[in-house]
């Protein structure tokens, strides 16, 4: 029996990696002797790689990320948290109330530059100090629940000392 040997490289294109794969074929004459139908040499085969979809996210290989253990989350806070109820009624006393209209107009949205920010008009280091990072950046940031119960945790702290207007009103 005549057999003859082809051998065909196939390049194919996954994920935008080129892929080479060699086949070999081979083809026997008929039974009665007659050379296969097909025994003519097998055509070199080449694949293009197509273009990505017009909205195909592109493909990481990287795993996904995964999300720390619920005792690491930090909660964040939202709109409908609250102050401490301690802190919440501190801030509504009429000295808070009136500490907090003599530094900003009760303004928490206070921010003119000269680096005190917010209701309660804390400088940076004093934000951060008692709390406020769990926030936001800066107090003009965060909403008026957070920066009293800031102001709450500073006044446990130091009393009315930080505030200049305490000692007007």
């Amino acid at each position: 029996m005549n057999t003859k040997t082809y051998t065909v490289a196939t390049t194919i294109a996954l994920l935008g990696l080129g892929v080479t794969s060699l086949a070999t074929a081979s083809a026997a004459p008929l039974a009665d002797g007659t050379p296969a139908a097909s025994a003519s040499p097998i055509a070199a085969v080449s694949v293009q790689a197509a273009a990505p979809a017009p909205n195909a996210s592109p493909v990481s290989a990287a795993p996904a990320p995964t999300a720390p253990a619920a005792a690491e989350q930090t909660p964040t806070p939202t709109a409908d948290a609250a102050a401490s109820p301690d802190a919440a009624a501190w801030a509504a006393s009429p000295q808070a109330m009136a500490v907090k209209n003599c530094e900003s107009t009760n303004n928490p949205t206070t921010n003119t530059g000269n680096g005190y920010y917010g209701a309660w008009q804390f400088d940076i280091p004093s934000w951060l100090a008692y709390g406020g990072g769990a926030y936001a950046e800066r107090p003009d940031l965060a909403p008026a629940w957070a920066q009293d119960q800031v102001a709450f945790n500073y006044y446990q702290a130091a009393g009315w000392t930080p505030w200049e207007c305490a000692s007007l009103v």
